[in-house]
């Protein structure tokens, strides 16, 4: 056998508590064939040497949490804040260090921790006329400003489903 892919000289964490770590993968048919010594005899049509770099298992999400958490981590975190002056003098430094006037994203909204929902009448006074986005934690919501609402197509304002914007 020719494996298609040896990965070598990496540190492969395995999720097998028998062998939670090996140094080579074999690859064949996109799958992996053996570890280590189960594929250290074998040819490859490629072999990469990793240089010592860590390998994790693949992570499918097709829920998009993941993404989310990579998101937030290049964002302005709130989560640590649990009433919503805090929350908006975070924000509101956050949107004065910004250059130009681009979108600024915000993660770790959490409104049951706070006395009140954030609005977009809150962002808008903190950051006027910079689009922001709040995450919720639940990766399933978000709270924006009117910047952001401008964006939007009208129609898409007037016809959502439980909109609270006043249909034509």
């Amino acid at each position: 056998m020719i494996l298609d892919l040896k990965l070598e000289g990496g540190r492969v964490i395995t999720m097998d508590p028998a062998r939670p770590v090996a140094g080579t993968i074999g690859i064949w048919r996109g799958r992996i064939a053996g570890l280590d010594d189960e594929v250290a005899g074998l040819r490859a049509a490629r072999v990469v040497d990793l240089d010592g770099a860590t390998v994790l298992p693949g992570f499918i999400d097709a829920h998009t949490h993941l993404a989310w958490a990579g998101m937030a981590a290049r964002t302005v975190d709130i989560s640590a804040h649990e009433r919503i002056e805090r929350i908006l003098g975070t924000i509101g430094a956050a949107a004065r260090r910004a250059e130009g006037d681009g979108w600024l994203e915000v993660s770790g909204y959490d409104h049951r921790r706070l006395e009140r929902p954030l609005t977009a009448a809150d962002l808008d006074q903190v950051a006027p006329g910079r689009p922001v986005y709040v995450q919720d934690l639940s990766g399933h919501a978000c709270v924006v400003n009117a910047a952001v609402l401008a964006l939007l197509p009208q129609e898409a304002l007037r016809t959502a489903p439980g909109s609270a914007w006043p249909r034509a």
